[in-house]
């Protein structure tokens, strides 16, 4: 992605917009992302226009601004629809085990218990899930998937009192060039996107420390991370005084890398579906959740026809 932008509008908009954008949105570092895989929209439009910036004019032709929703109660709304919606659903039971019987059918283990024969296997994993379960039966594709990198992330919340915060914070957030020494890749403006998380009176940011370009701040004690977030976000934001909360959640593994090591995974899985395994995760469909949710509903209609994935 670097050497790509590089080329056609020079190494600042490499450090100021690609960098940023790279780190806050996929964890990653744009010298060692992969275009074809990350964005393949741009390199079609550059070879269907002969420009990425008179393909992106005319594929904007007509397109309004997309909405940012989330759903009452949290994402998490959605797995526990779907969670309802399933016939067997074995909440807490590990695969592990899986067997392959002569007639092509398959089998695992889980709680404790054979679970199967199926004549499908939906992969719905992070690839080092998904890795030690194919091992004993598919071990090239395994060590494909193993191969996958998960860089580590820390995401930090920090409330304040409104009136402490003199910045307006009329947007989505702010992403940090790693060119100007920042600790954090990034913060989104919580309550300006959605004002009921957070009570009256009060404002959310939601910071993200870590991924490949950041991994020693995300390896660093939670305490530390408060502090520094705290700090950052006062100097960007004008904030007087202490949080009044401040919380972590830490991904040991956040967002698969779409480098080097993507093109082999998904190639492993797709050589797996004459053997009835397909892919569903957010390594083959892409990081987001619309994203993940369309390729996994073109899957489940292409199952259900009896076509390949």
């Amino acid at each position: 992605m670097a050497a790509f932008f590089t080329r056609r509008f020079g190494s600042e908009i490499v450090d100021y917009a690609v960098n940023p954008f790279v780190a806050g949105i996929y964890a990653g570092d744009p010298t060692q992302l992969l275009l074809r895989h990350t964005f393949p929209q741009l390199a079609a439009l550059e070879q269907a226009h002969g420009s990425v910036l008179r393909g992106l004019a005319k594929a904007g032709k007509g397109v309004g601004r997309r909405r940012v929703v989330t759903l009452r109660g949290g994402v998490q709304a959605l797995t526990d629809a779907l969670a309802t919606r399933l016939t067997h659903y074995h909440p807490g039971a590990h695969a592990t085990a899986l067997a392959r019987a002569a007639d092509g059918t398959y089998s695992f283990q889980a709680g404790g218990a054979v679970r199967g024969p199926y004549t499908h296997l939906v992969l719905a994993l992070p690839t080092y899930a998904a890795a030690p379960l194919l091992a004993g039966l598919f071990p090239a594709a395994a060590a494909a998937l193993a191969a996958v990198h998960y860089p580590p992330m820390a995401v930090v919340y920090s409330a304040y009192a409104r009136a402490a915060v003199t910045h307006p914070l009329e947007g989505f957030g702010a992403l940090h060039p790693k060119a100007e020494g920042a600790y954090a890749a990034g913060s989104l403006w919580t309550s300006s996107l959605y004002p009921d998380r957070v009570p009256a009176g009060q404002v959310l940011f939601t910071t993200f420390v870590g991924g490949t370009q950041y991994a020693a701040a995300a390896a660093q004690p939670e305490a530390e991370q408060l502090a520094a977030v705290h700090a950052e976000l006062a100097t960007f934001y004008g904030i007087t005084g202490a949080p009044t909360w401040q919380s972590r959640y830490y991904w040991p593994r956040s967002i698969p890398q779409f480098d080097a090591a993507i093109g082999p995974a998904r190639a492993a899985v797709a050589a797996l579906e004459a053997d009835g395994i397909v892919a569903v995760a957010n390594w083959q469909a892409g990081v987001g959740v619309p994203d993940v949710v369309r390729h996994a509903r073109a899957t489940a209609r292409a199952l259900a026809a009896g076509a390949p994935a």
